[in-house]
């Protein structure tokens, strides 16, 4: 089984050396391929793959920055930078061949690059934002729905509240799935979205909050009174009277609406004492939750500032620095040093149909432009007369 190692890096040089560096192989040291991060300990290899590279020189005379030399042409066409950490350790179950290596076949990734801390910390603050977004609205829709004994007391006095209530969880409910969006793909944008939206979710928790704790803290049994005189209709004041078994606000002769249960000589108590005794309890519960979530929010909105900008450990926004960039002053000289050393081998000819094509590209009538293979013979002609002479 061949061991690997990770590719030696390139020493600093001079102006006057090549600015694409190419490592010297011997027998029984390592052969560096075309992959940029893996080197193949193989005497058998190392042979072959130094008589293949002897032909073909690699050096591009330019003036660059010592920082820049370090990375080469073919480094720019391949590489990324800043390298990712959970692509430094590589592996090859079976290698075959020099060129299953370069085309990257059987290589695996051994360790996948862990989260960070405040990618941690994010995922635990959004998923509280989650969990009292979820629960809010779920009591506001139980209270919709009636489906506990008091839903239909607090719909008819307390309206307005369940829906600032309902408002409140739809904002931290889609808050904390931009946010858990965000933070599990790793989206900078879409955590700063996140970010700002906790602020109206802040705002609509504090609107909640502190009509509640005024309407409990002043005057709740002349409010009480107030209401039932002037604003609750007479189907919400029998919606009252059949949740809390009464009749009428202060007694069944006083503004009492007629049903099965509530007459003029029933023994059902008045609405006043039970209904206060509602308010003062159910206004107590959602102020005091409300307020208690407030600083919890408070510090989600903190840890949010803090950690949306670090959810990987990139620096920025990822791009290349623009003197890492591949140019094109870097292709033209790799492309001029390549044509000078291929330039004494015969161009490849190309073989004769064997059959008529069904392409009207390439037609068997048709002539081609063989002035390459005319030029090569003709220049080897002349240099084997000069050789003779």
């Amino acid at each position: 089984m061949p061991s690997l190692r990770p590719r030696p890096p390139a020493g600093p040089r001079t102006d006057s050396e090549n600015s694409t560096h190419s490592y010297k192989s011997e027998e029984g040291t390592a052969v560096t391929h075309s992959h940029p991060s893996i080197c193949l300990h193989t005497p058998a290899l190392s042979e072959a793959a130094s008589g293949a590279r002897a032909r073909i020189p690699t050096a591009i005379k330019d003036k660059r920055p010592l920082l820049v030399s370090k990375f080469s042409t073919s480094d720019k066409f391949t590489q990324k930078f800043p390298r990712p950490r959970a692509m430094r350790g590589l592996s090859v179950s079976d290698v075959r061949a020099p060129s299953i290596l370069e085309e990257g076949e059987d290589i695996v990734i051994e360790r996948v690059d862990r989260w960070t801390l405040h990618k941690w910390s994010l995922v635990a603050s959004v998923c509280t934002v989650f969990v009292y977004g979820t629960a809010g609205l779920v009591c506001a829709v139980l209270t919709f729905f009636g489906a506990w004994p008091g839903a239909d007391v607090m719909y008819v006095a307390d309206y307005d509240l369940l829906v600032l209530l309902t408002l409140a969880s739809s904002i931290l409910l889609f808050t904390a799935l931009v946010g858990l969006c965000g933070t599990l793909l790793n989206s900078r944008p879409l955590l700063a979205i996140y970010t700002l939206l906790l602020w109206p979710a802040f705002f609509s928790l504090l609107a909640l909050g502190y009509p509640s704790y005024k309407r409990y803290s002043f005057a709740l049994d002349r409010k009480v009174s107030r209401a039932w005189s002037e604003w609750y209709t007479p189907l919400g004041r029998l919606a009252i009277q059949d949740a809390l078994a009464c009749c009428g606000f202060a007694n069944a002769l006083h503004e009492a609406v007629p049903s099965a249960r509530c007459y003029p000589r029933t023994p059902l108590p008045g609405c006043k004492g039970p209904l206060w005794r509602f308010e003062k309890g159910n206004l107590a519960t959602v102020w005091s939750t409300i307020f208690s979530l407030v600083p919890l929010h408070i510090v989600n909105m903190f840890v949010a500032l803090l950690c949306a900008n670090h959810v990987t450990r990139m620096f920025g926004k990822g791009i290349m620095p623009q003197r890492y960039r591949l140019n094109a002053d870097d292709v033209r000289a790799d492309a001029e040093v390549l044509l000078k050393a291929m330039g004494g081998l015969r161009p490849v000819a190309r073989p004769g149909f064997a059959r008529a094509s069904s392409s009207a590209a390439f037609r068997e009538d048709k002539s081609y432009d063989n002035s390459d293979l005319r030029r090569w013979d003709a220049q080897s002609k002349a240099s084997s007369r000069a050789r003779r002479r």
